[in-house]
């Protein structure tokens, strides 16, 4: 749990410098050279962040979801563990490769990827009283109603589902 006063941050999320260019660009090549493949699939996802960041102060939220939806595409040889769909998309926000990190997009993005596995899951958000009359907000994906791909399970009031029941 956040302590009293505190914005709820992803488990995984750390605070980071505002990075320049050439240490992102460090970031991406570093990443590269480690696994090419993981450079492609964290490009493709970089650009689905910048894309729905775009669309969702254009349309409703639930018409942004329904755009960045997808169906199971891969053959069976490519297809990844949920784990490492996390975990890629995960190292893509703390590489700073995508400087606007936010839950609602890992969420949104990360459920794309999921169901290019075959996998499907819901978007959820959620809020909670902080001290006083502060509330704080988080999203994440559920499976089959249960959290999915999260550290603990996340104590918030449900606000919206995504695709609603």
């Amino acid at each position: 749990p956040t302590a009293p006063g505190r914005r709820h941050r992803h488990p995984l999320s750390r605070a980071r410098r505002q990075m320049t260019v050439r240490e992102r660009i460090a970031a991406a090549v570093r990443l590269g050279v480690r696994d090419p493949r993981s450079l492609l699939l964290s490009a493709r996802m970089s650009a689905w962040i910048v894309l729905i960041s775009i669309v969702a102060r254009l349309v409703p939220l639930p018409t942004m979801f329904r755009l960045a939806e997808t169906r199971r595409r891969w053959p069976p040889s490519a297809l990844l563990p949920a784990e490492e769909i996390a975990r890629r998309i995960d190292r893509v926000f703390h590489a700073g490769l995508v400087t606007d990190g936010s839950c609602w997009k890992r969420a949104a993005v990360l459920r794309r990827y999921l169901q290019l596995n075959g996998i499907e899951t819901d978007v959820v958000f959620g809020v909670r009283r902080q001290t006083g009359d502060q509330l704080a907000g988080h999203a994440w994906l559920e499976r089959d109603g249960v959290p999915f791909l999260e550290s603990e399970p996340p104590q918030y009031t449900v606000t919206f589902r995504h695709p609603s029941r």
